[in-house]
């Protein structure tokens, strides 16, 4: 299976959690989804249905081959005689459904397809959420707006993780607000400051043959020694 650990990404490309879905994950980040959903799963998924299905599946028969087992013996126990109290209670539990089916992925279209013509079709708080209803008309602001990069959030986003990590000292009553404008301000002056020197530096490894490539093939841009990308 291609695993997301396996795969080579460029520097801009943010790296996911090691146990995506589950709590010890954690939350992700707007970067983190932008990359789970544009790039990891697109490549992912089709590998996890082909690997995992088969597996699922023969796990689901004999889980069906070792229940069928243990009620032919309680119906056998209760005939002869012998059968415990724990038998005349009834069956044992059925098996838990198959976990994957072979055909999700044309299951997940048809209730992506499902989604998008209930969602268009009723705005109902206590159904859909506003933001999914939004969802269903982006073709529409796409033609009146232009290109969803011209008007996105995903900077604030980030930003918001970034200013999340300033230490507040529970500041209120307009402290906190302060204190995040002078951290970051802090840092955007460092970052000033350290840039030229950095520069430099590039480009003495560059002279020694020790620095990355600063261009990428195909990327209609200017790297810098980070990888991102400025166009």
């Amino acid at each position: 299976m291609l695993l997301e650990s396996q795969m080579e990404m460029p520097s801009w490309v943010a790296r996911l959690p090691n146990q995506v879905g589950y709590p010890a994950g954690g939350n992700l980040t707007a970067d983190e989804w932008k990359g789970m959903l544009l790039v990891f799963c697109p490549l992912i998924l089709p590998h996890i249905w082909a690997e995992w299905y088969p597996i699922a599946a023969a796990d689901h028969e004999k889980a069906k081959i070792n229940w069928k087992k243990k009620e032919t013996a309680r119906i056998n126990r209760i005939a002869n005689g012998t059968a415990t109290a724990t038998d005349r209670k009834g069956p044992p539990p059925e098996p838990k459904p198959i976990r994957m089916f072979e055909n999700d992925p044309d299951l997940l279209l048809k209730f992506m397809s499902c989604c998008k013509i209930l969602l268009a079709g009723t705005n109902h708080p206590t159904l859909v959420k506003p933001k999914f209803h939004y969802v269903t008309h982006i073709f529409q602001i796409i033609r009146d707006f232009g290109p969803v990069y011209g008007f996105w959030t995903f900077l604030f986003e980030r930003l918001n993780k970034l200013l999340k990590s300033y230490d507040t000292n529970n500041h209120g009553d307009g402290e906190l607000e302060v204190t995040f404008f002078r951290e970051f301000h802090r840092d955007a002056n460092l970052r000033e400051v350290v840039r030229p020197y950095l520069m430099d530096l590039n480009q003495l490894l560059i002279w020694f043959g020790s620095a990355p490539k600063t261009r990428k093939k195909g990327c209609g841009g200017r790297a810098d020694s980070g990888g991102a990308v400025h166009r």
